[in-house]
C-alpha cells in the first residue's frame, strides 16, 4: 500500500481541501496521514485519516499577530510564519519517517517550505497543491493581490514581465529561516524562492475549476486542474446544530454571515452584520469562531453559532456575506446564492474579483465598513435577478469526469516520471 503525507498549514479553509484529497487517495488504496497544527486533531475525528502534529508549532502566535489581517503586513506575517515553520515541519516528517518509512507522495501548499526541504533531502515525490489561483504565478493573467494593483493587467506583456519577474516581495520575510534550516539539515537552500522552490518539479495540483480560473500558458508544467473540494466535514460532524435547526425551521430564509475560521478579530464585522440584518428586516445567522466575537444582544431574528456545515446551511439561505476565503466562496457557489465579499488579506481580493467577474456576487470594501452600506448591498443582492441567475447557473455546473480516476491516472504518471 502506498503511503501519502498531506501537510496543511492554516485555518479550516487551508486544511479541509487536504481532508478531501486524503479521502480521494484512500479510495485509490493509499494510507494517508495529515500533518499539521495540534488543534487539527479534533477536526479530523471520523475522517479516517491518520494525524501527526507538528512539533514546536507557533500557529496561535500567528493568529494573534495584530497585523495578520492587514493586506501587506499580513502577508509578510504569513511568510515569516512559513519560514519559521520550515524546520518544525521537516523535523516532524522525519520523525514520521523513522516510524513508517519513506512516503511515496507528499502533498503540500507552495508556502510549506518544509515539504520542499524534505523533497530535496530524501528524494520524495512532492505535489505542490494550490488551493486558490493567487498562489500560481502568472504573467499572462496576474492574480489580484490588492484592488489598486488591477492596473498591472492592463500593461503590455513585455512591461508586465519586466515588473513582475523578480522575487516575491515577501520572500525576504521567509528566507533567513529557510537558509538556517537548510544548512542544519544539509540541503542547499534556494537563492530565489519563487523560481526554485515555489512549484515542485514533480507536479502541481490546482483545486479549483477552469471556469473560475482559466489555465494560462505560463502556469507550471505537470499541473492537473480539478475542481473545488467542497469539503466541510458534513459527513462526520452530524449535521447542523439542533439550536440552528430550530431557528431555521421557524421563519424566513436568513442571510448567513461569517468572518472565517480562526478569525479572532471579527467583532466589528459581526456588529455591522447584525445591524445590517436589522436594517433590512432579514433574519441572520452569524457563524463565528468564538461567541465573544458577536454582540451580546441579537434579538429573536438573529442567531450566532460556532462552526456549521455550509453545505447544509447555505442552500436554504437568502445570501452569503463573508471575507472571500476560497473554501467559503466555493461553498456559496455550490449553494447557488448571491454572495457579498468583504476581502481583507492574502487571496481574498483575487477570489472576490473572480466571483464578481462571474456575475455571481459583489464586492464591498472593508474600508470604513458600516451597517448602512452593507444593508444597501444586501438589498441589491437579494432583489437582483442577475446575481440569483448567475449564482444558480454556476451551482448547476457539474464535472462529468470522474475526479478520482482522473487524479489516479495523473498520479501514476507523476510517480513513473519521478522514478525514472
Amino acid at each position: 500500500m502506498k503511503k501519502a503525507l498531506l501537510i496543511a498549514h492554516g485555518t479550516a479553509g487551508d486544511v479541509l481541501p487536504f481532508v478531501w484529497l486524503g479521502r480521494k487517495l484512500q479510495r485509490l488504496g493509499c494510507e494517508c496521514t495529515l500533518i499539521g497544527s495540534p488543534e487539527l486533531k479534533t477536526l479530523l475525528i471520523g475522517t479516517g485519516l491518520g494525524f501527526q502534529s507538528i512539533r514546536d508549532d507557533d500557529f496561535h502566535e500567528m493568529l494573534a499577530a495584530p497585523d495578520r489581517l492587514k493586506p501587506w503586513a499580513g502577508t509578510h506575517s504569513c511568510f515569516r510564519f512559513a519560514g519559521r515553520a520550515t524546520g518544525s515541519t521537516a523535523d516532524t516528517v522525519e520523525q514520521w519517517m523513522k516510524l513508517h518509512g519513506k512516503p511515496d507522495l507528499i502533498f503540500a501548499p507552495a508556502i510549506c517550505f518544509g515539504a520542499r526541504l524534505i523533497r530535496e533531502k530524501h528524494a520524495v515525490t512532492l505535489i505542490t497543491t494550490h488551493l486558490s489561483p493567487l498562489s500560481i504565478h502568472s504573467l499572462r493573467s496576474p492574480p489580484l493581490f490588492l484592488p489598486r494593483l488591477k492596473w498591472l493587467r492592463w500593461l503590455p506583456y513585455w512591461l508586465r514581465h519586466k515588473l513582475l519577474s523578480g522575487p516575491i516581495p515577501f520572500e525576504a520575510s521567509a528566507m533567513p529561516a529557510i537558509r538556517e534550516h537548510c544548512d542544519r539539515l544539509g540541503v542547499r537552500p534556494p537563492s530565489k524562492l519563487r523560481e526554485e522552490w515555489w512549484d515542485s518539479p514533480d507536479g502541481s495540483l490546482a483545486l479549483f475549476p477552469d471556469w473560475f480560473a482559466e489555465p494560462q500558458p505560463d502556469w507550471p508544467p505537470n499541473l492537473l486542474q480539478l475542481d473545488f473540494p467542497l469539503e466541510d466535514l458534513a459527513q462526520t460532524k452530524g449535521g447542523l446544530s439542533p439550536r440552528l435547526k430550530e431557528f431555521l425551521a421557524h421563519g424566513e430564509p436568513p442571510v448567513v454571515f461569517t468572518a472565517g475560521s480562526f478569525n479572532f478579530q471579527a467583532s466589528h464585522f459581526f456588529q455591522v452584520a447584525a445591524e445590517a440584518a436589522r436594517h433590512t428586516g432579514y433574519r441572520g445567522v452569524l457563524v463565528c469562531s468564538r461567541y465573544d466575537q458577536v454582540p451580546a444582544v441579537l434579538g429573536d431574528e438573529i442567531i450566532a453559532s460556532e462552526y456549521e456545515s455550509f453545505s447544509e446551511l447555505l442552500p436554504g439561505a437568502l445570501a452569503f456575506v463573508h471575507r472571500g476565503g476560497i473554501g467559503t466562496l466555493s461553498q456559496g457557489l455550490a449553494a447557488g446564492i448571491p454572495q457579498i465579499v468583504i476581502p481583507q488579506v492574502n487571496d481574498q481580493h483575487d477570489n472576490a474579483d473572480r466571483l464578481a467577474r462571474l456575475g455571481a456576487g459583489t464586492i464591498l470594501s472593508n474600508h470604513n465598513l458600516n451597517a448602512r452600506t452593507l444593508a444597501k448591498a444586501l438589498r441589491r443582492s437579494v432583489d437582483g435577478f442577475q446575481f440569483k441567475q448567475r449564482a444558480t447557473e454556476y451551482a448547476q455546473i457539474r464535472r462529468t469526469k470522474n475526479l478520482t480516476d482522473e487524479l489516479a491516472h495523473w498520479l501514476q504518471s507523476r510517480l513513473r516520471h519521478t522514478a525514472n
